[in-house]
């Protein structure tokens, strides 16, 4: 849930840590090439058209073809690797981040890559915001305890109020998912 949590609104650490990834689109349009065959200039050509990185990443990977196929993406992974790619430094960290991103990109089926490149670059567009994730938290703690099972709807509504305020109390407080989450499973 925590890795889900983060890779929904684009981060991978509490903002007050100050960890971020740091991946510019000229690195991913390196990336996107290297890890397809194709050219930068296409890339960017087709960059130029779509106005969208992530579906440009989609398009280059449909056309892509392996000997092997590689080992399926998985969101406890994906959030490991974001995590090495923000906190890599020091000689040759570029070429470290790059190989992990192509990784990435190779192992990723159907949509995949889109949403690794928005993810990379800060913006998945899906509208998940820190907030949506809190009330989501809140909803599903409700679930989970079993308080909306069979009440009527406006006792649910209002049961979710009464969680978002207490989540939203303790995220004032504790503005950190990594304690909140496993705190509530």
């Amino acid at each position: 849930l925590l890795p889900i949590a983060y890779l929904a609104t684009c981060s991978i650490a509490p903002p007050h840590e100050g960890i971020e990834l740091g991946i510019g689109d000229a690195t991913l349009i390196k990336c996107l090439s290297e890890s397809t065959g194709r050219t930068e200039k296409a890339v960017k050509q087709d960059m130029k058209q779509e106005a969208d990185l992530g579906k440009v990443a989609m398009m280059s990977r449909s056309s892509q073809r392996t000997m092997f196929q590689p080992k399926p993406l998985t969101v406890r992974q994906v959030f490991q690797d974001f995590k090495t790619i923000a906190l890599t430094e020091g000689k040759d960290s570029m070429d470290r981040k790059k190989k992990i991103i192509k990784k990435l990109l190779t192992s990723s089926k159907k949509s995949e890559a889109t949403y690794v490149v928005r993810a990379l670059q800060g913006s998945l567009r899906i509208g998940a915001s820190e907030q949506t994730i809190l009330s989501a938290l809140a909803r599903a703690a409700l679930w989970e305890k079993g308080e909306v099972d069979a009440a009527s709807d406006e006792s649910i509504a209002s049961s979710e109020d009464a969680a978002l305020k207490v989540m939203k109390k303790v995220f004032s407080e504790c503005p950190s998912l990594d304690k909140i989450v496993p705190a509530m499973m």
